[in-house]
């Protein structure tokens, strides 16, 4: 406990707090919407077809969308000492020890895990009903894999604007792209940010596994560019 109070010491903190109110701000004005919407999809992200609401729909793309996305921000801001080519913040792997480097990736997830149950919270108190822990299985494949897609863009670049672009490309084929492996079962389409566009089933648990595993795999990628730098000299 120690140890991750240490590390959660050394994270600047500023910018990670200003987008928790963020979110804070757009799960109440979700939440509060009323009224039918002409809903284009069921989520598995509302279990109890509250996407049928204004309210509904508008959470379950506030989980399925904006959360994976917000979850590169805290990659963004503890990478930022690349830019001065001095490496303070090590997110990778080697660092003095595989147990620092866990809690370090830790800290960092903690932020996408928490903006997922703060919305659930929110939701509670005003009334609704969701299954916080299905929303979290199924959004955290989006978070890991734009999470440690963005790190590994900067590790292998050291420039923050490469993580940047990696985060719009995501974006833009997470939400759909024809003709492209493991398409959405009601679209010729992959779909990365699937749990938000259908109700649970067999073709979405293995969106998830699939984008869960090559999470890992990208996560690996991130370790072995920062490895490389660190071998060429490239961090002081």
């Amino acid at each position: 406990m120690q140890r991750l109070q240490s590390e959660w010491a050394r994270i600047p903190k500023t910018a990670l707090l200003i987008i928790t109110g963020v979110v804070i701000l757009l799960a109440i004005v979700a939440i509060i919407s009323k009224g039918q919407l002409p809903v284009p999809y069921p989520s598995a992200l509302d279990s109890r077809h509250y996407w049928m609401t204004a309210s509904g729909w508008y959470f379950a793309n506030l989980l399925g969308l904006l959360v994976p996305l917000l979850s590169s921000l805290p990659v963004l801001v503890m990478e930022s000492d690349v830019l001065a080519s001095r490496r303070v913040l090590y997110l990778t792997y080697p660092i003095s020890s595989l147990g620092l480097f866990l809690l370090r990736i830790a800290s960092c997830l903690s932020f996408s895990v928490g903006w997922i149950l703060l919305v659930e919270i929110i939701a509670r108190i005003m009334g609704y009903s969701f299954h916080a822990g299905s929303d979290v299985l199924l959004v955290i494949p989006d978070v890991l894999f734009i999470t440690f897609a963005v790190l590994a863009a900067i590790e292998w670049t050291t420039d923050l604007w490469a993580g940047l672009v990696v985060l719009v490309l995501v974006a833009g084929v997470g939400l759909g792209v024809r003709n492209l492996p493991f398409p959405h079962p009601r679209r010729d389409e992959l779909v990365l940010f699937a749990a938000r566009d259908q109700m649970w089933s067999w073709p979405l648990l293995e969106n998830r596994i699939v984008v869960a595993l090559a999470s890992v795999l990208i996560a690996g990628l991130a370790v072995w560019g920062f490895h490389w730098h660190r071998r060429k000299g490239s961090y002081q």
